[in-house]
């Protein structure tokens, strides 16, 4: 795979990114809202284009973590062009509460999207999200609102929370991964419940629950890491991803 320079409007700032043991220039923006956010490396297949593209949306903490990073390298290993976001500063779950921040966050990660969908080679109409933890939250958001975005495929990983208006205004297909010893045990039950919610109001909102796996299980530097549900989560999610974002 490659990594292709991103390219947004704005003012742009000069840094060196290291990937697949190459050293790239790239030129990034700094978003709107959050000064301290940078582009991060988009991710190209070694295949010929159009391609299917994938934003990835990480867990709370570090302003972009490894492991969205490794997420979105991989992914282009399967065929999609692919970027994980930067938050731009440490964030928790308490964002959530705090409606000026969230609307920030919102704002970046709508950046993000756009950026990505206007890339050289990407198929604008065929988007997916992958949503870690937290990032969870913001991927269900988009998925009520996909028909604008282009995005016709929404993944969550530990990281369910409880939002049963939006899902009965769901307009792609999601699935949810969670796992029985989460340590955050309401994602358990607000998966169902969403899930509940999606199959009365006719949405497809599909949950694997994992047992004895933990929050972050496929995340490998982790002592929470399980390999035999990473393994499984990542063969199902490619294949929802192919099914919903590859031509047949």
């Amino acid at each position: 795979m490659r990594i292709h320079p991103a390219y947004c409007l704005g003012s742009f700032l000069i840094f060196l990114c290291f990937a697949c043991g190459t050293q790239t220039t790239k030129r990034g923006v700094l978003s709107r809202g959050d000064p301290q956010s940078t582009v991060r490396p988009v991710f190209y297949p070694k295949t010929e284009g159009p391609y299917p593209a994938i934003l990835v949306l990480p867990e709370a903490g570090a302003l972009v973590s490894s492991h969205a990073d490794e997420t979105a390298r991989n992914l282009a290993g399967e065929g999609y062009v692919a970027q994980a976001v930067s938050y731009g500063e440490r964030i928790s779950g308490k964002i959530l509460s705090d409606q000026n921040a969230a609307n920030r966050k919102t704002r970046l990660i709508s950046d993000s999207l756009d950026n990505l969908r206007h890339q050289a080679g990407v198929d604008p109409n065929r988007i997916g999200i992958i949503g870690y933890s937290l990032g969870g939250a913001f991927a269900i958001h988009l998925a009520s609102g996909a028909e604008e975005n282009g995005i016709h495929a929404v993944v969550i990983y530990y990281g369910i929370y409880r939002y049963p208006e939006i899902v009965k205004s769901l307009q792609v297909p999601v699935l949810a991964f969670q796992g029985d010893a989460d340590v955050f045990q309401e994602f358990i039950g607000n998966a169902y419940e969403m899930q509940r919610v999606a199959q009365e109001n006719h949405k497809q909102f599909d949950v694997v629950l994992y047992k004895n796996a933990k929050h972050g299980f496929d995340f490998k530097p982790s002592g929470a890491f399980n390999a035999p549900a990473a393994s499984d989560a990542w063969k199902r999610m490619i294949a929802f991803l192919d099914n919903n974002l590859k031509p047949r």
